[in-house]
């Protein structure tokens, strides 16, 4: 699976739900652990973990 990218869109099996404001890193295998969604409201954003990811796409 490809790495997550800043500010890419994130969908649900329905909807655009946000984009990708943060990754965070295992610090031990330095792998992408989760990925933080927010919706561009000022919000904190959701915390998502990569098990949880079906695919990463370039968008084209």
């Amino acid at each position: 699976m490809q790495q997550p990218k800043l500010k890419s869109k994130v969908q649900c099996t329905d909807r655009e739900v946000g984009e990708v404001t943060k990754v965070i890193v295992d610090p031990i295998t330095k792998e992408v652990s989760h990925i933080v969604v927010g919706n561009g409201a000022g919000e904190p954003g959701c915390q998502v973990p990569m098990a949880q990811v079906q695919a990463v796409t370039d968008g084209t």
